[in-house]
């Protein structure tokens, strides 16, 4: 019973190459078993290099901007092709981490040296960096500084005497702009959505983030490059007459 319900599920090639074991007049299959059936098929479709194929599928595996979960499931289904110890599991799991899950285990190192513990210890760190990562993309919360450069805080500014999109002409602080607001709570949605759905937020492609956008990369080096020119290329100054 199981027998036939399998042949009567195949498609394509796997039904082409069943039929010649299948009866015309009758259509009894001539085959011993459900297992038989299965060797046919992997000696016909299966790859002959699993173990070649899944090293090389093994070291190209990265979780990029991906969760966590999928790169831990797709990595048990590779391994489970290779016969590789624990320690060499561990040490290949750790090469495909992002770099936030890197960051986040330099302060948060397992006291085990288990896989399992590994795992699990990746997985909620996994959870914590995407359920930051939504906080602070909420709609009115200020955004973090960056970390180079000098602090806004060391160099305060003074308020225009005419804040700009006002008409009141005064000094201090300027009145609410509610346009701003709606602006900036506008930006926010969207930059939201764009995370949510795993896409850059420089150039809107799905798979990488924002730090390792190659287009964002190829515009900095483009106006590196033109500013050297620039400087390489102006005239000096003349000289000042006494």
């Amino acid at each position: 019973m199981c027998l036939q319900y399998a042949v009567n599920r195949l498609l394509g090639a796997t039904l082409c190459l069943i039929r010649s074991y299948v009866s015309e007049n009758t259509g009894r299959i001539r085959l011993e078993s459900l297992n038989a059936l299965l060797d046919l098929l992997h000696q016909a479709f299966d790859d002959r290099n699993r173990t070649c194929t899944a090293n090389r599928e093994i070291r190209k595996l990265k979780q990029k901007s991906g969760t966590f979960a999928a790169y831990i499931t797709e990595f048990g289904w590779i391994m489970g092709d290779l016969n590789w110890n624990e320690e060499a599991q561990r040490e290949q799991l750790y090469e495909g981490f992002s770099d936030e899950i890197k960051d986040a285990l330099v302060t948060s190192r397992p006291q085990s040296n288990s896989l399992v513990h590994l795992i699990q210890i990746c997985r909620e760190l996994d959870n914590r960096i995407r359920a930051r990562a939504t906080e602070w993309v909420q709609p009115g919360r200020t955004q973090r500084l960056p970390r180079s450069g000098p602090s806004s805080a060391s160099t305060p500014t003074l308020a225009p005497a005419n804040p700009t999109g006002t008409n009141s002409g005064h000094y201090g602080v300027a009145p609410v702009d509610l346009s701003a607001t709606q602006r900036t709570a506008e930006n926010n949605r969207i930059r939201q959505e764009s995370m949510a759905r795993g896409e850059c937020l420089y150039c809107g492609t799905v798979g990488h983030f924002l730090r390792e956008c190659p287009e964002r990369a190829a515009s900095r080096n483009r106006r590196l490059a033109m500013a050297a020119t620039i400087n390489t290329t102006a005239e000096p100054d003349a000289a000042v007459p006494n």
